[in-house]
Parts: C-alpha cells; sequence; structure tokens
C-alpha cells in the first residue's frame, strides 16, 4: 500500500462524510468528482483507491444506524429500476468470471499491454487477466453509488441536499479548471500535481494546433468533457425549474465555456446534440416566463455577431483554421480516428466469436459505450441496460408534476442524458461511472419519495360513504 500526496486531503474527508453522516454529507462525496485524477491510495495488484471510491465507502459506512436497512432492500425489489440494475450487476459478474475463460484464445481483443515503451494498446489473445475483476469493481461501486443515493433521498426526500450536492461539485470543478486553465497560463504548471497521483499518464500538456487543451483535475481532456457535460446537462434544466437562481445560469454560461475549452471533439458534438434535443423537449417550459423570452431572443439577436466573430477569426486566423481541421472536419481521417474505427470493428467481431454473449467485462476495449457493452457483456448486458436506462427515464418523467423535487429529478435525468449520449462517442468500458449512477439514484430516489407522499396523502383522504 502506497501513500500519495492526495493521501491526507482523502482521508480528512473520509472522516468527514462519516462525522456529517449520509444526509448532512452528501455533498462531501459529491466534492470529490471532479479530482478524477486523484487517487486516495495505490494498492499493489490492484491499481488506484480513487477519492471518490474512499468517500462512497464512507458514505456506506455512515448510513448504518441512519438509513434502515428496509430503505437499501426497496432499491432492489421487482418493478424498481434498481432491480434491473442488480440484475445487469449478476450477469456482469458471471461473465467477468466465466466468458475469458470460456472463450480464451477464441478471439482477439484490444487491451491495453505493457511494452518496450510502455503502457499500449494492441491487440492480444482473449484470457483471464486482472483488467476483468478491475472493470468488475468499476461496476459495483456504481451499483453501490446508485442504491446509496436513491435510498438517502428516498428518506429524506430534501431536494435542497440535491441542490446543495450539485452546486459544491459544481464549483470545485469550476476552481479547479480554472486553476488548469489560467495556473499554467502563468508559469505554474505543477499547481495541480498532488491532486493528479493516478499511475496512469496525465496528458497534461497537450496542444491542439498551438492551443493548450486544459484536463482539470482528470488525466485528459475527453473525461474532463465528459464530467463537464454532465453538469451542464443538470443545469441546463435546472435553469428553466421553479428553484432557479442566478447562480444555475452562471454555472450554466461557465461550463458551456469549459466545454468548448476542452477542445474535446466528441464534448463539442454532444453540447450540440444536448442543447438541440432539450430545446425540441422543453421549449414550452422556456418560453413560458416573460424573463426568459427575454433571454432568449437576446442570445438568438446575438447569434449573428457571434457567427461573424467566428467566420472572420476561422478567416484570417491560422490557428483557428487548423483547429477547426482538426477538431471536425479532419477528425474521422486522422490516426485517432482510424485507430478508434479498428477498436470497434474488432469489437463487433468479439461480439459474433462469443456467440452474441461477451468476452467478460474488462476484456475489450472499444471506443463508444455500445460497443463496449456489446463486445464484454454481449447482448444480455445490452438488454438488461436497456432495461434499466428506461425504467430510470420512464420513472423520473412520470414524476414531473411541477414540485421542486420532482423538477431537480428532472434536471438529473438531463444530466444522465448527457453523459449516456457522450458515452456512446467515448467510453471504452461499459461502466458508465459514478457520477451517472448518483445522479441516477437522486432522480429515482426523488421520484419515489413523491409517490411515497402522494400515496399517503390518498390513503388520509376522508371518504364519504353512502
Amino acid at each position: 500500500m502506497q501513500f500519495l500526496a492526495s493521501t491526507p486531503v482523502a482521508a480528512v474527508l473520509f472522516l468527514l462524510m462519516i462525522y456529517l453522516g449520509p444526509h448532512r454529507g452528501l455533498w462531501v462525496m459529491f466534492m470529490t468528482l471532479p479530482f478524477g485524477a486523484a487517487a486516495a491510495l495505490q494498492v499493489p495488484g490492484f491499481g488506484n483507491v480513487m477519492m471518490t471510491d474512499a468517500c462512497l465507502v464512507a458514505l456506506w459506512l455512515s448510513m448504518f444506524g441512519r438509513v434502515r436497512t428496509a430503505e437499501l432492500v426497496s432499491q432492489l425489489v421487482p418493478g424498481h429500476p434498481g432491480f434491473a440494475l442488480f440484475a445487469l450487476l449478476i450477469w456482469t459478474t458471471l461473465s467477468a468470471g466465466f466468458n475469458p475463460t470460456l472463450y480464451a484464445h477464441g478471439t482477439e481483443v484490444f487491451a491495453v499491454v505493457q511494452g518496450e515503451r510502455g503502457a499500449l494498446i494492441d491487440t492480444v489473445p482473449l484470457r483471464p487477466s486482472g483488467s476483468n475483476v478491475g472493470q468488475l469493481l468499476r461496476m459495483v461501486l456504481g451499483v453501490t453509488a446508485f442504491v446509496a443515493v436513491s435510498a438517502i433521498t428516498t428518506s429524506a426526500g430534501a431536494w435542497r441536499l440535491v441542490w446543495r450536492a450539485m452546486s459544491v461539485a459544481t464549483i470545485a470543478h469550476i476552481s479547479v479548471s480554472l486553476l488548469d486553465w489560467f495556473g499554467h497560463a502563468l508559469g505554474f504548471q505543477d499547481l495541480l500535481s498532488p491532486f493528479r497521483s493516478v499511475s496512469q499518464a496525465v496528458l497534461s500538456d497537450q496542444n491542439f494546433p498551438g492551443l493548450r487543451r486544459i484536463i482539470g483535475g482528470y488525466t485528459e481532456p475527453a473525461s474532463f468533457g465528459l464530467f463537464t457535460m454532465g453538469l451542464v446537462g443538470f443545469w441546463m434544466r435546472a435553469a428553466i425549474s421553479k428553484c432557479c437562481s442566478r447562480h444555475a445560469w452562471i454555472y450554466l454560461s461557465v461550463l458551456v465555456i469549459l466545454a468548448l475549452r476542452s477542445t474535446s471533439s466528441a464534448t463539442i458534438l454532444n453540447l450540440i446534440l444536448v442543447s438541440t434535443l432539450f430545446l425540441l423537449f422543453n421549449h414550452s417550459a422556456i418560453f413560458a416566463r416573460r424573463s426568459r423570452v427575454v433571454i432568449c431572443m437576446s442570445f438568438f439577436a446575438a447569434l449573428p455577431t457571434a457567427y461573424a466573430i467566428v467566420s472572420l477569426y476561422l478567416g484570417y486566423s491560422p490557428m483557428g483554421s487548423d483547429l477547426m481541421d482538426a477538431m471536425i472536419w479532419d477528425k474521422a481521417r486522422s490516426s485517432s480516428g482510424e485507430e478508434r474505427a479498428l477498436w470497434n470493428d474488432q469489437a463487433v467481431r468479439n461480439f459474433f466469436d462469443t456467440g452474441g454473449l461477451g468476452a467478460g467485462i474488462g476484456s475489450a476495449r472499444s471506443s463508444g459505450w455500445a460497443f463496449a457493452v456489446l463486445s464484454n457483456i454481449g447482448l444480455p448486458g445490452l438488454l438488461l441496460f436497456g432495461w434499466f436506462l428506461s425504467a430510470l427515464f420512464c420513472t423520473v418523467s412520470g414524476a414531473e408534476g411541477g414540485t421542486r423535487s420532482s423538477e431537480i429529478a428532472a434536471s438529473c435525468r438531463w444530466g444522465c442524458l448527457a453523459l449516456l449520449l457522450q458515452s456512446c462517442l467515448t467510453r471504452p468500458y461499459p461502466d458508465l461511472g459514478v457520477f451517472f449512477f448518483a445522479m441516477a439514484g437522486i432522480a429515482v430516489g426523488l421520484s419515489q419519495k413523491r409517490n411515497r407522499n402522494a400515496e399517503r396523502a390518498l390513503l388520509r383522504r376522508p371518504r364519504v360513504l353512502i
């Protein structure tokens, strides 16, 4: 066990989480989410124990005596979205234990291997590896995050707890991103090095046609952009909700700038896609208030000016032209694009070579969540994931009744949707991450609390006997 520079911070947050408890201390775990490159410990033979992982364990420890066991069990009963997720976890465990051995050397997979120049991604014959255990544990952490957060929000039902947790995560992410952006520009390149303690390469000096790419508290621009888009999806919906405040619009504006500043093609494409879908599904709510109409009309009036400025910049600036070519026009023809296409082509072959059952979670690396699901956990995993996602979104949609809790639940749904859409472009493994499952747990927990309150009100309603 190796202690790191971020270990003392992780220890303090671990103890603080236990002291505050699951309801008052939910924000502590969310505060660690922007630090995706911060490891609490390094365990030989296991790898990194992330700071978020440590706080998630502390969250579970703090729940003893404060959250009823029946509340936790109720998250996994049939008819609840957690039941589909639990069934998925069972299948994932079986696939990790048996599929790599059952189909050993029957197909080739793209995996991370150690070469003379360090770690690289190459094709190897399928066989059991430590990645199977590692990715299975990542999936277990995601499921436990969903169950814990869902039980906490169901028992408390206080939307303010969620609002505080998401606000803390957003402020921490913006602060770390600005430190990375301006700290590097001012010559403080090692300012965030204590929080980049994972045992893997940290791409902090990537330049994109003369423009340095910011990564905040993450290891590379794509993962930074993914987390940013999850927050964008949440605050985009929260900005038009009843609990809207100036902070929501400020958070959203800054996060959009950070998403663009990541210069990640997948992030920019996802930003356009999520914004378009949001306008299509929420146009009536956006124009329900006169103040929002003024904001939207001002925004659309500013579009021609913005378009003219961008056009002039791209037309007369060599760096701007090169930047657009590298990010969008030449992306598919680049070596990175061709390599990722090969990963996905091999992922489809893995799916058919294993009879549709998958090579086992962690066995095959691909570029895109759907390809990762098919190649790792096969058709059963895809169907179970689809069951969980449909139950999640249908549950939240049915709960949108105008209350603040339902508005927060809807905001979490949009955050989950933003993460899912970008994961379909970049995610190498089936696990969708702790942030996704935590927001899904909030959405389900608030909806379940609202439904219970409605049932109790119905039972208390006086009956007229005729």
